[in-house]
């Protein structure tokens, strides 16, 4: 949590500089900063139709955060210098101070989240209500619906329900 607390408070530091001295012919840290969000940027607009505009700030922050985050996570001593605390049996653990964003999985399931839901939002947004589900519940072509929406529906179910394949034993 930490190391996500840093990569948040760096963005942010860079942010905020940027923005008070930015020009129109940039200098080296400005340049810097921005080839990443501009290459990202034209990948998305390559890739995002029409509405690109509307999403390209999430996609570049989460892609920014989480290079930040990793980039943080290289630094020498984040996971290894801690806290020695009594373990069980008598043994000591360290608990380290700064632990990188990445080795956390609310870190990747809440960018997740944040994701699934901008994006969901997005499409109602774009399409009403109806032109979502419609979207969501009809194949194309329309005329495979009655084939391909069955199986689209119980394909999760039937993972969780089904044992995996395992090898022939000899």
């Amino acid at each position: 949590m930490v190391g996500a607390l840093l990569a948040s408070a760096l963005l942010l530091l860079a942010t905020v500089y940027l923005s008070r001295r930015a020009t129109l012919v940039p200098g080296r840290f400005q340049a810097l900063v921005e080839f990443p969000i501009e290459w990202l940027a034209g990948i998305v607009k390559g890739t995002g139709g029409k509405r690109w505009k509307e999403f390209v700030g999430l996609v570049i922050a989460i892609f920014m955060f989480v290079l930040v985050a990793n980039f943080i996570g290289l630094l020498p001593g984040v996971g290894v210098v801690g806290i020695n605390h009594a373990g069980e049996g008598g043994s000591t653990v360290i608990v380290p101070l700064v632990r990188p964003a990445a080795a956390d999985l609310n870190f990747t399931l809440g960018l997740a989240i944040i994701a699934f839901v901008a994006f969901i939002g997005w499409g109602i947004r774009a399409n009403g209500v109806g032109g979502y589900l419609k979207e969501l519940l009809i194949a194309e072509p329309a005329y495979m619906t009655p084939l391909l929406t069955p199986r689209l529906r119980s394909k999760p179910r039937t993972r969780v329900v089904l044992p995996l394949p395992s090898s022939p034993r000899r």
